[in-house]
């Protein structure tokens, strides 16, 4: 796992290409998935995030498409097929410019809970 500019750690994505299909696989994540979301269908002009968590921790990457991520008010970071980060609890994270055709895969560390939320 390499760090950005900005301290954001960035998850290793290995992508393995036949002459069948692309295989992505995802591997080494710093803890126990316990839950995995998809968000598709999304508008332009639509924000997501824009909340930290109190202990959840996640890696958000784009099965298809493209988004843009802030971490922290700071951060700005592209968000690809070829692209993961990691949000550590306490992290502001705000997800948006979605492309027409973007599905968001968030893995995360907790099952969900509206307490561990601070909005």
């Amino acid at each position: 796992m390499a760090e950005n500019q900005n301290g954001v750690k960035r998850m290793e994505i290995k992508h393995i290409l036949s002459r069948e299909a692309l295989l992505t696989s995802y591997e080494k994540f710093p803890f126990e998935v316990k839950r995995i979301y998809c968000i598709k269908n999304l508008q332009v002009g639509d924000v997501r995030g824009n909340h930290t968590h109190k202990k959840t921790r996640q890696v958000v990457t784009c099965l298809q498409g493209s988004c843009y991520m802030t971490i922290n008010k700071s951060a700005k970071m592209f968000i690809d097929m070829n692209e993961s980060y990691l949000i550590e609890p306490k992290d502001i994270h705000k997800i948006y410019n979605f492309s027409k055709d973007c599905i968001l895969m968030v893995l995360a560390s907790e099952e969900f809970s509206e307490d561990d939320y601070i909005r």
